[in-house]
Parts: structure tokens; C-alpha cells; sequence
């Protein structure tokens, strides 16, 4: 079985590059069975589970919210990287390591375009890699975030549980489908059966009404006769009904009886319109009349007044009005040479001021020739100056040049000195324990003296090493035959004091061993003694001795070496330390030398750049600095200077000519005007003609078009007094109706209406209705009561249709009759063939629903999850966790249903309830936990790891001590890996004891800060 081992989370959310590793293994270097890890709120739990949830799934549960991803898709900035990473080429990714040592990597793509200054987009799915690139593992179902406990807690609906759950249970969305398909078919046939026992219905009513007695007959007939009776307005005419036994001839169909109202009805709107428009005409008879005379008074008045006035001018004749035209072209003639004066004087004016500019260039050209050929010697001579600084520029250039990469070659030596020094240093031997050669060829190193050294001193270090592992080698087995012989003799003489004993006890003086016979006890006991063997295991500890020497001066050997391998480095280093010391001065010599060439160099360079600018302040040079060329160019650039010179003063020739020209015409111009004001001036003068002349501007200022002739002004004459006779016509007929409008005054009954008078309106309604201006008010008066007849007849008619509407709405009585006992019969073996349909798809569904809850507990592990929920023990009265799926009208309108899924809880005698409804947060939270470890202990996963985020948050004490229970349970055989976090520190401490790393295969991980991590 495979389990986790390790979660690298590298600059990803809260987690740096540095403190990126999240170990699972224990002491033993295997993976723990169960991990608690402990962070106050704000410290990266929940960055350490986005992780594992983004690794798994490419995406976060809790952005995946339709508002949420709209507003990241805004979002200018990281999301999954470490908003503190430099650039954007610092990657981001989340490494996996698996126990069956297989790695997975998904890696953070990022937006190439900036966003802003320091931002990237970066929330996506992120790109795979590894050598289990396609294996995940890590199922969405293995992890229960704490967003997802609480989108539980906080009561989702049943519609949107069934969407979230379903990915779980229905991942394709097939079933979803299914269902809904089924469902749709049923309701759709539901529908259908009602709309068919609706109209069924109907028609049977209807078919009921549809009888008439004769007496109606009779009666519908009596008021046919009395609408043909009316007057027509239109040539509308009905038939009597006729009856033939169920059927019934004649009869008006109700959509004609509707066409023909709406015919009369428009008549009779048409006719109000008009009686209104006559009315109007009444009320305001005499103020219309009256004004009209006043007005026409107020003209014709106004037009005597003029005619009067204009008398004069049409006395004064034709002779007058062509002095008159003769004045007035002089007039246009003084104004036309104005303005030519005009036009001149500010041509005059314009020439003059370049007349003045271009003396100023003329003047400016030849200062600068004058300046040129004063300078021209100085300038030379600067020049031969230059010329040979920048020779000399050169070669110091290339001085300071060679000495900045001799300086760098210096600073090179020094450090590859430096770095061989430290190596120096770090080669001593500080410890004769550590094994020399190793030690020394640890050293990182290519200087070849340090080779060359090493290499003598590794080979030396080897001769003594053999000698001494040689010495050592005789020395151990010259103490084993030693210690080994001492050890037998030490046993023997043991033996012979105790045979001494026995002989000198019995007073033998036979041996005891080869019974050789002597003379008394004291010869025996002198024969028997150990010399022999003292002497030979004094030899072999003299022996041992001997090579103990040998070793040790092997050992001195080594010593030594240490200590003449440390001398010469010292001296090496000592050497080196000698040679940056030269190699310092040498630097400083030369850095001081540099900065004086460096200095000679910005010198010259400045003095050159101040010689250019001088050279461009006579014209741009872009040259090189040479005696020759500049001479060259000082020429070119005074010959340029006089061309110029040249075509300004032929251009000043032209401009004073033309000067001189102006001056002439503006003079002539001003006589011309003298000798025309001198001629106005004799007609103006006259009062006569200034009396006529403000007559004419008068009639000029009331017209559009001028009055120049005799004839236009004679034409205007006349037409005023043709305007005075018709005004008096106008007046006397005017007159004539207002005498007729005394008479019938009294019997006016219209001012009670309602009307505003507005005199366009009035004269718009006459002409709308008798297309005249004028009418006797007698025939108003005529005219309304003709309309009231009208109106009033065509009012009986509409009521009779309306009568005949009412009595008549089944006008097609024998088709109607046949076609609705037709529709009875058609709809009732239709509904039949529903109800059959109705039958088997009801069966149907709730098979499939049925099936679909089964699917559902399976997937939720039902088992596992109710057996989870009553160890925890939530509530005791509703102990078991039930799941069903339906549909509901709660839908954008009433024609849709939307499907749900309810989570029930059972207890005593099946009663349920929704727990969302009824239970406390802990209570719902210990429900959301059920459920999510019922679903991923039944599931056949790849890796037996569960990531539970933060779970505790609503459980009370009883349900947090049931809950470390479970856990023990599930990890007690070593089957699963359980990965828990917490921001409680209680209950950190309490997993600590209840499931402590000393009885089970646990670790306990801390955040000691922001994205770091602590292990104990």
C-alpha cells in the first residue's frame, strides 16, 4: 500500500523557497500513519491544504464560486505563487513524494504579459511533471477542506447539495441526465394528461350552452328588425335567424358582430370628434369673428399709415430714384477703395517688417564673414594644438586600457591566492584522529603546488599507515600468544602448588606422574618447578613489548607527518600571504597611476569637446580635427556665408521695390476717395433728399429685397392700396356674420364646455370641416343637432350587437355542436394512451431514483458513514444518516423544476428531519465529517491518505473525545495515513496524548511562523 512521504511546496501561497518541505516520515524514515499539524489561524495551514488540493485537482474548491472566479480573473497579482518572490522567472510548484518512491510535480504557470509593475496572473491548472507525471494519485475525494465543511454547515441548499455532491457520486454527470431526462418525460406527460381532462372538460360545458329556445329565436329576431330599421350609416344589414330542427340558420358569427362594433364604434368616435370640433366653433364664435375685424382694423390702419407716409417718394418720380441710384454706387465705390487702401496698407506694412529682417540677416552674414576671417589664424593654430593632444590621447587610452586588465589579472591572482590560502587552512589537521588522506583529499584544490604536496604527503601517510596497521597486526598477535601462554601457565602453576601440596601432605617420594622414585620428599619437590616455562613466557611478553615499540614509533611517524603537513602549509600559506602582499602594492601603484592617466584622459577630452562647440558655434563641423580640413571647411563655410550674403540683399533690392510701389498706389487710392465723397456729398447735403433717403431705408429695413428702381418702389406703392380695399371687403362680410351670431346669441348653450381659445386652432377646425373660413352660426348650430341624431342612432346599433353578441357567442352552433362531441372522443382515447405512458414511466423513475440513492450511499460509503456517525454520536435521539433525491418547483418560473438531494436523519418508530434544519453547527459538522470519511474509507483508493483541514471548529467535548477515538481506529492497523490540521491548541495537545507518538506510528508538525515549520 502506498502512502505520502513528503510535500515540497516551493514559493507556493504562503510557503518560501527556504522552509518548503512538509516531512511525514517518523524517526524510523517511514511514513507516519497519522500527522497533526498545529498552526495559529494566518500562519499557512490552509496554504499547505490549497496545495494539496491545487496539486490534486488543478484548482481550489473555494475560488471555483461563479463571483469569486470573476473577481480573480480580475485580480492583478499572484494567487498561487508567494506574492514575495523577486520575478517571474522564480518557479512555483507543489512536489509529492510517494513511499513507492515515485515523485509528482505540478508547476504554476504565469501570465508571460506583466500585469503590473511586480503582478501576474497565475491561478490555473499548472503544468504536470515527474517521473509519475500522468499518476496523481491524490483523489478530490481524499481531501476535505475546511471551506467544505462549512459550505455544509452553513446549510446548502438541497438543489445546490445535489450539484456539489453529484460530482462526487456522478462525475461524467450521466446519472444527472438521466435523471433529469426521466424526469422531464414524466412531468412533460403529467402536464399533458392535465391539459387533455382540462379541455375535455371545457368542451362538455360549452356543449351544454350551446341550446337555444324559439322564444329566444323570436326574441334575437325582433331586435335583428329593429337595427335594419335605423337609419344606415353604413351598409350593414342582418338576416333573421331561421331554425332546422338542432340546427340554427343565419346566425352571426361573433367575429363579425365584433368587426361590425368596431365599425360603428369608429363611426361614432369620429362623429364626437367632429361634434367637439363644432362645439369648440360655437363657444368661441364671436371672439374669432371679433378679432378677425379688429385685426383686419389694425391693418388696414397700419397699411393708411404708410401709404400716407410713402406719398412723397411717389411724387418725387423716376428723376429722383436715378439720382438716388447714382448716389448709391458712388457709396459702394467709396467702400471699395477703402478696403483696397486696406488690403495695401497692410501689404505695405508686412514688407516693411521683412525689409527689417532681412537687413538684420545681412546684417548677421557679414559679422560672421568678418568673424570668420579675424578668427581664421586662432582657430588654425587650435587646431595644430589638438591634433597633436590627440595623438597623445591615444596612447594614453591605450596605457589605461592595458592597466585595467592588468589590475583585473592582479585582483584574479590575489583571490586564486586568497581562495588556495583558505584551503591552506582549512587542510591542517586540527584533530590527529581524522583519517589524513581522506581528510586532505576532501579539499577542494587545483593549485599544483598543493598537488604535488598532497600527493607526496598522501603517498608517505600510506607507507606509514601500512607500517603501522603492520605493527599493529604483530602486536595483537604477539599479545594473544602471550596473554594465551600466561594464561597456561598461570593454570599449571596453579596445578603444581596443589601437587606440592598433595606430595608434601602424603611425603611421597615417588613422582606422582611417572612414579620415578627419590631419595626424600625435599629432592621431589625441588624437581618439580616452572622455570623453563617462566623463561619462555618472559620471551614472549619481551616479544610483545618489542613490537608495542615498533607500533608506537609508527605512530610518532604519523605524528610527525601531521605535523610537517601543517608546518608546510603554513609556510605555503606564509608564501602566498608574501606574494598578495607585492601583488597589493603592485595594485596600488597602478590604481594610483590609472587615476592619473584617467584624469589626463577627461582633461584632453574636455579640452577637445570645448574646441568642437567653439567650431560649432561658426556652423556644425563633423569632421575630423585637422589643420587641412578645417581650413578647407573655414572656406567652404565663408564662401556658404557670402552666397547667402548675396541672395539677401538682391532680395532687400526687391522688397524696397516693392515698397516704393505700395507707397504709390495707397496715394492714388486716397485721391480717388476725395473726388468720391466730394460727389456724395452734394446729393447728402440736401435735406430734401435726406428726408427721402430715410422714407426709402424705412421700406428697405421692412423688406428683404432693396428698393434701387422706381419700378420695385412703384410696385409696393400700389400693392399697399389693393391690400387697404380687400381688408375692407374682408371687414364688411365679417361684420355681416357677427349681426347674424346676435340673433341666435341667446340660444348658445356651449360655454360649459371646456375649451381653451387658441386662434390657429379654430381656423384649423374649419377648414378640417367645412373647407372654408367662414360660416353663418345658424348652420353650426344645425350641424350639432344632425351630428346628436347620428351619434345616438349608431349607439342602438352597437347596443343591439351587444345583445346579439351576448345571446349569440356560439354563432356556429351545428359545427360547433359536431366538432366538440368530435373533440370529446378524440381527447378521451388520447388521454388513454397518456395514462399508459404515465404508468410506465412512473415506474420508471422511481426505480431509477431508487437506484440513483443506492449509487449515492455506495459512493458515501453508507456503511462506513453511518457506523463514523454513531461513534461520534452527534444526537442521540436521530442516530443514522439517510440520503434521497427528488425534484422541486423552485425554479426561475413555474414551469421549472430543479432537482435536490436531502440529507436525512433517522431515529425512533423511521421518523426523520433535515438535520440542517434542526441541528446544532457541531451536530452539522460532525455530519459533514461522516459523510467524508464514510465516501474515502469505502473507496479503492491508490493512496491510503486522508487530508482533513481543520475539523474541530463547532465540536463540543464529547464529540472531540468520540472523534480522536475514530482516528485511533483507522490507523491502528497501519492500513491508512491520516493527515489532520488544527488551530485549536487543546485539542493539538490532546492528539498528542491520545494517539502519542510512543504507542502509535504519529508526528506532531508545528508552524513556528508565517510558512514555517517545526517538528517534535
Amino acid at each position: 500500500m502506498t502512502k505520502i512521504e513528503q510535500i515540497k511546496l516551493t514559493n507556493f501561497r504562503a510557503f518560501e523557497d527556504k522552509f518548503n518541505t512538509v516531512d511525514f516520515n517518523n524517526k524510523d524514515g517511514m511514513p507516519a500513519d497519522f500527522i497533526c499539524i498545529y498552526g495559529q489561524n494566518g500562519m499557512g495551514k490552509t496554504s499547505f491544504f490549497d496545495g494539496v488540493e491545487w496539486f490534486s485537482t488543478g484548482k481550489l474548491y473555494r475560488f471555483e464560486e461563479n463571483d469569486i472566479n470573476k473577481e480573480i480573473k480580475k485580480y492583478k497579482g499572484y494567487i498561487l505563487s508567494n506574492r514575495k518572490i523577486e520575478n517571474n522567472n522564480v518557479k512555483s510548484y507543489v512536489e509529492v513524494k510517494y513511499s513507492n518512491k515515485s515523485i509528482s510535480k505540478r508547476t504554476v504557470r504565469r501570465a508571460k504579459k506583466d500585469i503590473e509593475e511586480k503582478g501576474y496572473r497565475d491561478y490555473n491548472r499548472g503544468k504536470l511533471s515527474g517521473n509519475n507525471i500522468n499518476k496523481i494519485y491524490i483523489d478530490e475525494k481524499q481531501i476535505l477542506a475546511h471551506d467544505k465543511i462549512d459550505s455544509f454547515v452553513f446549510a446548502k441548499t438541497p438543489s445546490q447539495k445535489y450539484e456539489d455532491w453529484g460530482n462526487f457520486w456522478d462525475s461524467d454527470k450521466s446519472q444527472r441526465m438521466f435523471f433529469a431526462k426521466i424526469y422531464s418525460i414524466k412531468k412533460l406527460i403529467t402536464k399533458r394528461i392535465e391539459t387533455i381532462e382540462k379541455l375535455i372538460n371545457e368542451a362538455s360545458c360549452e356543449l351544454e350552452k350551446l341550446l337555444l329556445s324559439d322564444e329566444k329565436i323570436e326574441e334575437i329576431n325582433n331586435k335583428i328588425e329593429d337595427f335594419n330599421k335605423i337609419e344606415q350609416v353604413s351598409e350593414i344589414k342582418l338576416s333573421k335567424l331561421m331554425k332546422s330542427r338542432n340546427k340554427i340558420l343565419n346566425i352571426l358569427d361573433s367575429k363579425e358582430i365584433i368587426q361590425y362594433k368596431n365599425t360603428f364604434n369608429k363611426v361614432i368616435d369620429k362623429e364626437d370628434l367632429i361634434k367637439e370640433k363644432v362645439l369648440y366653433l360655437i363657444k368661441f364664435y364671436n371672439k374669432y369673428y371679433t378679432d378677425k375685424r379688429n385685426n383686419i382694423e389694425y391693418k388696414m390702419k397700419k397699411i393708411k399709415v404708410e401709404v400716407d407716409e410713402y406719398e412723397d417718394l411717389d411724387k418725387a418720380g423716376i428723376l429722383w430714384f436715378e439720382e438716388y441710384k447714382e448716389w448709391k454706387k458712388t457709396e459702394s465705390n467709396i467702400e471699395l477703395n477703402n478696403n483696397q487702401i486696406k488690403i495695401k496698407q497692410q501689404t505695405f506694412k508686412l514688407k516693411n517688417n521683412k525689409l527689417t529682417e532681412v537687413n538684420e540677416v545681412i546684417k548677421i552674414l557679414i559679422d560672421k564673414i568678418k568673424n570668420i576671417e579675424d578668427e581664421e589664424e586662432n582657430i588654425l593654430y587650435k587646431t595644430r594644438v589638438i591634433e597633436e593632444k590627440i595623438k597623445e590621447l591615444s596612447n594614453k587610452q591605450s596605457k589605461y586600457r592595458e592597466n585595467l586588465y592588468y589590475l583585473e589579472k592582479i585582483k584574479t591572482l590575489k583571490q586564486k591566492n586568497q581562495d588556495i590560502m583558505s584551503n591552506l587552512e582549512e587542510a591542517k589537521i586540527k584533530d590527529e584522529n581524522n583519517d589524513f588522506d581522506i581528510y586532505i583529499m576532501s579539499i577542494s584544490e587545483y593549485d599544483e603546488k598543493f598537488l604535488d604536496l598532497r600527493k607526496r604527503y598522501i603517498m608517505e601517510y600510506k607507507k606509514i599507515t601500512e607500517q603501522i596497521n603492520e605493527k599493529s597486526q604483530e602486536v595483537i598477535k604477539n599479545k594473544k600468544i602471550y596473554d594465551l601462554f600466561k594464561k597456561n601457565f598461570d593454570e599449571l602453576e596453579k596445578i603444581l602448588i596443589e601437587v606440592k601440596g598433595y606430595i608434601d601432605k602424603e611425603k611421597l617420594s615417588a613422582c606422582p606422574v611417572c612414579h620415578t622414585p627419590f631419595d626424600d620428599v625435599g629432592i621431589l619437590l625441588g624437581k618439580i618447578n616452572l622455570n623453563e616455562q617462566s623463561k619462555h613466557c618472559k620471551r614472549l611478553y619481551d616479544k610483545y613489548k618489542l613490537s608495542l615499540e615498533a607500533e608506537q614509533a609508527e605512530l610518532k611517524k604519523k605524528k610527525i607527518l601531521i605535523i610537517n603537513w601543517n608546518e608546510e602549509c603554513e609556510d605555503y600559506k606564509i608564501s602566498l600571504g608574501k606574494q598578495n602582499s607585492d601583488y597589493a602594492s603592485e595594485f596600488a601603484q597602478i590604481t594610483h597611476e590609472s587615476k592619473k592617466i584617467k584624469k589626463e584622459i577627461e582633461h584632453e577630452e574636455q579640452n577637445i569637446k570645448i574646441f568642437k562647440e567653439e567650431l560649432n558655434e561658426i556652423d556644425k563641423y563633423e569632421g575630423v580635427i585637422s589643420e587641412t580640413l578645417i581650413k578647407e571647411w573655414l572656406n567652404i563655410i565663408k564662401d556658404k556665408y557670402k552666397n547667402e550674403l548675396g541672395i539677401k540683399i538682391k532680395e532687400m533690392n526687391e522688397i524696397s521695390k516693392a515698397v516704393r510701389k505700395l507707397e504709390k498706389d495707397i496715394e492714388n487710392f486716397k485721391n480717388i476717395i476725395d473726388e468720391l465723397e466730394s460727389r456724395s456729398d452734394n446729393f447728402y447735403k440736401n435735406e430734401y433728399n435726406k428726408v427721402l433717403l430715410n422714407k426709402v431705408n424705412q421700406i428697405n429695413n421692412k423688406k428683404n429685397n432693396k428698393i434701387m428702381e422706381w419700378s420695385y418702389f412703384k410696385s409696393y406703392y400700389e400693392l399697399l392700396k389693393k391690400q387697404i380695399i380687400k381688408f375692407e371687403k374682408e371687414n364688411t362680410i365679417i361684420s355681416d356674420y357677427l349681426i347674424g351670431y346676435e340673433k341666435y346669441e341667446n340660444d348658445s348653450q356651449c360655454g360649459q364646455e371646456n375649451f381653451t381659445y387658441i386662434e390657429s386652432t379654430y381656423s384649423d377646425y374649419m377648414l378640417q370641416i367645412f373647407n372654408n373660413n367662414y360660416i353663418k352660426f345658424n348652420e353650426l348650430k344645425n350641424y350639432i343637432i344632425n351630428k346628436d341624431k347620428i351619434i345616438k342612432d349608431i349607439k342602438v346599433k352597437v347596443d343591439i350587437l351587444d345583445y346579439l353578441n351576448n345571446e349569440l357567442c356560439n354563432s356556429d352552433y351545428n359545427i360547433k355542436y359536431n366538432e366538440l362531441n368530435e373533440l370529446i372522443k378524440m381527447k378521451k382515447i388520447k388521454l388513454k394512451k397518456y395514462e399508459l405512458s404515465k404508468n410506465k414511466i412512473d415506474k420508471i423513475f422511481i426505480n431509477l431514483k431508487k437506484y440513483i440513492e443506492e449509487n449515492i450511499e455506495n459512493v458515501l460509503g453508507s456503511k462506513s458513514m453511518n457506523q463514523i456517525y454513531s461513534i461520534i454520536e452527534p444526537n442521540k435521539e436521530f442516530s443514522r444518516l439517510k440520503i434521497e433525491v427528488g425534484f422541486s418547483n423552485k425554479g426561475k418560473n413555474q414551469e421549472e423544476d430543479i432537482p435536490e438531494l436531502y440529507l436525512k436523519t433517522y431515529g425512533e418508530n423511521n421518523q426523520t428531519i433535515l438535520p440542517e434544519y434542526f441541528f446544532s453547527t457541531a451536530q452539522l459538522n460532525t455530519v459533514a465529517l461522516s459523510i467524508f470519511l464514510g465516501q474515502a474509507l469505502s473507496m479503492d483508493l491508490k493512496v491510503k491518505t486522508i487530508f482533513i483541514d481543520d475539523p474541530v471548529g463547532h465540536f463540543d467535548d464529547i464529540n472531540v473525545l468520540a472523534f480522536v477515538d475514530l482516528l485511533r481506529n483507522i490507523i491502528v492497523d497501519g492500513k491508512w495515513q491520516i493527515v489532520i490540521s488544527t488551530h485549536d491548541e487543546s485539542f493539538f495537545n490532546l492528539l498528542k496524548n491520545k494517539i502519542s507518538d510512543d504507542y502509535y506510528n504519529s508526528k506532531f508538525i508545528t508552524f513556528s511562523s508565517i510558512g514555517k515549520l517545526s517538528y517534535r
